[in-house]
């Protein structure tokens, strides 16, 4: 799921139709996930990626007055990969 280089993560066969591209090296503005990038990265429904957001174990930051949800890319992949050594 987790590649180097340039390309992250893309799937032009989203929900909605959407094409979420993530690209780790080339753009400074995905250091920053979204629930909804999150949740295409899994490849899971946006409300069960709200209800990751909210686990004690994920590292998800709340920003600003209207508490937008979101997680460094650093951070995600690092509990991605402790999630997947707990299995």
């Amino acid at each position: 799921m987790i590649k180097s280089g340039e390309q992250w993560w893309s799937d032009e066969n989203m929900r909605g139709g959407e094409n979420v591209e993530v690209s780790a090296v080339s753009n400074p503005l995905y250091d920053v996930l979204t629930v909804k990038e999150v949740s295409a990265i899994l490849k899971i429904s946006l409300p069960l990626a709200y209800q990751l957001f909210k686990r004690k174990d994920f590292p998800a930051l709340k920003i600003g007055q209207v508490k937008q949800k979101k997680v460094s890319r650093a951070a995600f992949e690092k509990w991605l990969m402790g999630e997947s050594n707990k299995k």
